[in-house]
């Protein structure tokens, strides 16, 4: 197994902690275990293919990634997936995160 990823789908309850919460927008989590296919371009296909899936969904019209801000590797598949910044914020645990998002094409 490359990697693992997780789709949380937000179809109506609004959120009070940042972007993802909110409707009509899915968060993603993915994580590569095999170290060894690192820096091959495997996150930012699988990043590709399940933001589009997603996308893909009635109802969903944004999908939203938070990487830790110091996981430039990751933040940088994420952006040449077609993710754009938005910015940090601190999650519920006071971590911090570095938001991207990934609109569906008009």
């Amino acid at each position: 197994m490359i990697a693992f990823t997780e789709v949380n789908c937000n179809f109506g309850r609004r959120g009070r902690y940042w972007v993802g919460d909110r409707p009509g927008v899915a968060s993603l989590d993915i994580l590569l275990l095999d170290a060894a296919k690192r820096g091959q371009g495997h996150g930012r296909r699988i990043v590709e293919d399940v933001s589009e899936r997603v996308l893909r969904l009635p109802g969903i019209k944004r999908v939203s990634l938070d990487p830790h801000p110091s996981n430039r590797a990751a933040i940088r598949a994420y952006r040449y997936a077609g993710f754009t910044p938005l910015g940090l914020y601190r999650n519920m645990e006071a971590e911090p995160g570095y938001i991207l998002v990934r609109d569906r094409a008009p």
